[in-house]
């Protein structure tokens, strides 16, 4: 029974670490540019572009 309801409480996006997390809603939920992005997470848009692109495809595996 315990393990039943430690997987329900399991979300896939736990998998990211914070900045990918925040790189992942940020773009799906608010729909923030990869400009906007990189500037939160002091990355470079395209690293930033690189890390949504790698962590969706792993989200959409998790989540099948």
């Amino acid at each position: 029974r315990r393990q039943e309801e430690q997987r329900k409480s399991f979300s896939p996006i736990q998998t990211f670490d914070e900045v990918e997390q925040h790189i992942l809603l940020c773009r799906l939920l608010d729909k923030k540019s990869f400009s906007q992005l990189s500037k939160e997470v002091n990355m470079s848009d395209k690293t930033v572009k690189s890390h949504f692109e790698s962590d969706l495809e792993l989200l959409k595996s998790l989540l099948k």
